[in-house]
């Protein structure tokens, strides 16, 4: 039978539409066969490839941040029945954190065959370990530290803007040519793990507070997890 959708399982479904279209950006570039000009002795002269870092690196970065955005939203819309605006990465964090560290867990039961018992203790310790790498991915792509160290400046990009558009008013510059031309494979790689990373500890902080919010309120849908 097919699940209704309500619309905090739309908020989750666009986070992780935005990780994982900039997941597969990434393997994109990092797949040689998408270079055939480069790697195919048989490719016309002149040929374009399909995708160059000056396509997706943008595109990869933007809709990682959106998809932070997102899914931070929709875990507070879980956690309080209530939609926070803004795009402020880090100031959602400290919200969600708030939130997080005033919160009493329940023992999530195992009534359901595709559950295991998790104590409410086992529950706040699996949070604090989660969180705390969060912290630090969310720092990363907030604070756009990929382009900071290639340029070797800091660039303040509270509303997500810095990759959204080429070209902004009243905010830092940023020289996508110079910042595209320096991105090497390690730096895709690396952008590729903090992605994966995101999805799958988002993904188990979503999984106890979707699953605790069920216990509580039978009606409610709930996902199952999925990392």
């Amino acid at each position: 039978m097919k699940r209704m959708l309500n619309q905090k399982d739309s908020w989750l479904l666009f986070a992780q539409g935005y990780f994982k279209t900039a997941r597969l950006a990434c393997n994109e570039l990092l797949t040689q066969e998408s270079n055939p000009d480069e790697n195919n002795k048989h490719a016309q002269k002149n040929w374009i490839s399909h995708y160059y870092t000056h396509h997706l690196v943008p595109a990869i970065i933007f809709n990682t941040k959106h998809g932070i955005e997102c899914y931070l939203k929709y875990l507070l819309i879980m956690m309080t029945d209530q939609l926070v605006t803004g795009h402020d990465l880090e100031k959602l964090f400290r919200i969600f954190n708030k939130k997080l560290t005033s919160r009493k867990w329940y023992v999530i039961s195992s009534t359901d065959e595709h559950r295991d018992k998790i104590s409410s203790n086992e529950i706040k310790k699996q949070c604090v370990e989660r969180r705390k790498k969060l912290r630090g991915l969310i720092r990363f792509f907030a604070r756009n530290k990929l382009a900071s160290s290639k340029l070797r400046k800091s660039f303040s990009d509270k509303n997500n803007e810095l990759f959204r558009y080429p070209e902004m008013l009243n905010m830092n510059k940023l020289d996508y040519e110079k910042f595209l031309v320096r991105i090497r494979e390690k730096d895709l790689q690396e952008l590729l793990s903090h992605i994966d990373d995101l999805e799958r500890f988002f993904n188990d902080m979503g999984y106890f507070v979707s699953v605790e919010e069920q216990d509580k309120h039978p009606t409610r849908s709930c996902f199952n997890r999925l990392s």
